[in-house]
């Protein structure tokens, strides 16, 4: 069979659509992420039964949960209460969802962690035990 100097180029060209529609974009299919991932910031603090919006409380509003696919980062910043600035602490922790479950690791030892998605998965609330009882933190994305 002899072949023209158009049946290279013109197989070049079917082999370019065939690439093009075979490889599809991230953009084609939602990466299927976890509701927990993303940039939280702290929007209410509720404690003792009493709520109180502390978004744009000075050194409350700095408190922010960072969680990436295996690594939460809380960093929780408060007033000293003497009039002198902001008191800070920052933890880390590994993470991981079981069946819907959130648990983090501790000294090698896996515990419930207790947050709770709403809000279609907007809001996060953390509880925490504190001195007087428990304190809920409530994130927006």
């Amino acid at each position: 069979m002899k072949t023209t100097p158009k049946t290279p180029f013109l197989t070049l060209i079917l082999l370019s659509f065939l690439f093009l529609f075979s490889c599809r974009s991230s953009t084609d299919e939602p990466e299927n992420t976890d509701p927990l991932i993303g940039n939280w910031k702290l929007k209410v603090v509720t404690a003792n039964g009493q709520s109180q919006d502390v978004s744009n409380v000075d050194c409350w509003k700095d408190t922010t949960l960072n969680v990436d696919k295996s690594t939460a980062k809380f960093h929780l910043s408060f007033s000293n209460g003497n009039g002198g600035g902001c008191q800070v602490s920052d933890e880390q922790y590994q993470w991981s969802n079981n069946s819907g479950a959130y648990y983090y690791t501790e000294n090698g030892q896996q515990k419930n962690l207790p947050v709770k998605l709403l809000d279609n998965n907007q809001t996060l609330q953390l509880t925490l035990a504190a001195n007087d009882g428990t304190v809920i933190f409530s994130f927006r994305k």
